[in-house]
């Protein structure tokens, strides 16, 4: 799984041709408590930046939710959730913390062939140093949803 979530975050950079340079710094701007947001959007008192899926059988077709906490200086955390089978990227799809997740989408490989996917879910948000927009890493989770 690790080698998969090198090469989504790689993949999702590339895609978004940015380079990751000053993420350290983005992220030392950042201060303050955090708070929990799921899909209603409702804070909670919370002490490290984490990622949750909200059901218990995801499979492809599904709809899959999640429960976030980012610092409360993050005011657009964002999810993405990727799944694979093997070495293929088969879905990805990103939207800000309260999106509902279509697994396989409208239109994708998974949809196409079906079968068993692992998926991997990043929470990040993007921020500016100086004049470049960075993408910055804070939790992550992965879950295998079935075909």
């Amino acid at each position: 799984m690790n080698v998969l979530r090198s090469v989504v975050s790689a993949g999702m950079i590339a895609a978004a041709m940015l380079l990751s340079t000053g993420v350290a710094a983005a992220m030392a701007q950042g201060n303050g408590g955090t708070d929990a947001m799921s899909k209603g959007g409702n804070p909670r008192t919370a002490t490290v930046p984490s990622v949750t899926l909200d059901q218990s059988d995801p499979h492809l077709g599904s709809t899959v939710t999640f429960t976030v906490t980012a610092p409360a200086s993050v005011k657009a955390p964002r999810v993405s959730v990727m799944c694979s089978q093997g070495t293929a990227l088969v879905y990805g799809e990103a939207g800000t913390f309260d999106h509902a997740f279509l697994l396989g989408g409208a239109s994708s490989v998974w949809l196409q062939v079906g079968g068993t996917a692992e998926c991997a879910v990043d929470l990040f948000y993007w921020d500016y140093v100086g004049q470049q927009q960075v993408y910055v890493w804070l939790a992550s989770t992965s879950f295998t949803a079935g075909g």
